[in-house]
């Protein structure tokens, strides 16, 4: 059986250890909380839209489909963008 201790404790390199770093750890809170109230006013412009106080809203056509399914795909799409930028400035 091959000795799998070795091979992980030659790899251990204690000055290799993360450190905290506050300025970092400040950019990706305002980062997070950015894409956070983009994506919520998003979607609950899109709640309230398809709420039924505005139904009539909601039923405005829109090339050819309601407003409501437009501010719903806009709603996910937007998720997807909000993730996608996320993932890509915190690598």
């Amino acid at each position: 059986m091959p000795n799998h201790e070795a091979e992980v404790s030659e790899g251990y390199n204690p000055a290799s250890q993360p450190v905290f770093d506050s300025a970092m750890f400040r950019k990706n809170l305002i980062l997070s909380g950015t894409l956070a109230l983009v994506f919520l006013a998003t979607y609950f412009a899109a709640a309230i839209i398809t709420s039924a106080p505005f139904k009539e809203v909601a039923a405005t056509m829109l090339l050819g489909l309601p407003l409501a399914a437009w501010v719903g795909w806009i709603a996910i799409g937007m998720g997807i963008v909000v993730t996608r930028i996320y993932l890509v400035r915190t690598k």
